[in-house]
Parts: structure tokens; sequence; C-alpha cells
């Protein structure tokens, strides 16, 4: 019970920040409602799960991976957000159709290429569950889903609610600005500070 409690509350605390992730689930749920989002909510989720489980399987094997692999995942990352936020900063002008929804698998590839999740999880993992005590794996990984998914649902029933308040076509569009807009200024800062650690190093 207290493996399920613990991840809970550390999988709600992490995902409940407002990130690009975040904005994409809110977007999606605002522009095409509800339960077009869910999908989107459940595919951070089970990037999220699948982190926590690999993590938990094999610590050595995460921590070279995270290592090796940080700045290609760093720069997939970068790469993705900034190509999302000028489709969405360019869509806004044009119909929406279903074709610009996002889905379980943008959303899933986003967060599992996002470095910060994968530092967050696996150091939590391993500061957790490093003196070898036993682990109620099933309960874990409950808790990191549940916990999640939860906080992911928060911001799809926000999105609805935003989108009941909202009226007109002018309004949907300052909504894709604003997050495309978003999304390309936040990929920005990232190779910033990327580029100025690699010149530091």
């Amino acid at each position: 019970m207290q493996d399920f409690q613990q991840s809970l509350l550390f999988s709600m605390m992490l995902s409940i920040s407002f990130g690009p992730i975040a904005l994409i689930v809110l977007r999606q749920s605002v522009l095409f409602g509800r339960m077009s989002a869910v999908p989107s909510a459940l595919g951070a989720a089970i990037a999220d799960v699948l982190y926590a489980a690999v993590a938990l399987m094999s610590a050595t094997l995460v921590s070279v991976f995270v290592f090796q692999l940080q700045g290609l995942l760093i720069i997939a990352s970068i790469v993705y957000l900034f190509y999302l936020g000028v489709k969405i900063f360019m869509s806004a002008g044009a119909d929406i159709s279903v074709s610009q929804q996002a889905g379980f698998i943008s959303v899933f590839a986003l967060t599992i290429t996002n470095p910060l999740t994968i530092v967050a999880i696996t150091s939590y993992v391993f500061a957790n569950h490093s003196g070898g005590a036993a682990v109620n794996i099933p309960a874990f990984l409950s808790g990191f889903f549940i916990g999640s998914f939860t906080c992911q649902m928060v911001y799809v029933l926000g999105g609805g609610a935003v989108s009941n308040t909202l009226s007109g076509r002018v309004n949907f569009k300052i909504l894709s600005w604003l997050s495309g807009f978003y999304l390309i200024a936040f990929s920005i800062w990232k190779l910033h500070h990327l580029i100025s650690g690699e010149m530091m190093a």
C-alpha cells in the first residue's frame, strides 16, 4: 500500500506542472472536445508508467541509457516541440480538421523523449528503491498510472470548461496563436540552455 501511495503522490506532482504536454492536452480538449483529448492524456500517462517500469526492472540500464542518450533525447524533444508549435501557430487561420488533432501516439512520443520526465522518474525510483527492499510492482505502477492519468484528465476537463466559455472563431484563433507561440518559445529556450551547457562543458 505504501508503494501505491508514494508513486501516486509523486506522479501527481510530476504531471500537475503546466508544461508543453499539458498545453497540448488542454488545447485538444478546447478545440475538439473532452473525449478527443482522452487518448492524449492516456499517452502521457502510459509513457510515465513505462519509464517507471523500466527503472524498476533495470536501474543500471536506465542510468546508462539516460546519460548516454540524454543529448539526443533533448534534441528530439526540442525539434518536435518547435515543429508542433509552428504547425499549431500556422493552423490558427485554417479550418480545423481531424488530421490536426493530437492523439495517443504523438503525446506518447513527446513524453517518452522528454528528458525532464526521464530524469525525474528514474531519480525517484533510484532514491526510493535502491536499497534492495522488496517492491510491490503492480501497486507501484498502478499508483504511477492513476496519478499521472488523473492529472492529465484535469487538463481535459479544464479544456472542456474553457471551450464552453469561448464563443466565435476569433477566440479559437487566439488560442492557437498563443499555444503555438508558447511551444516555439519553450523549444527555443530549451535549445538555448542546451547550447549554453555544451559551451560551458
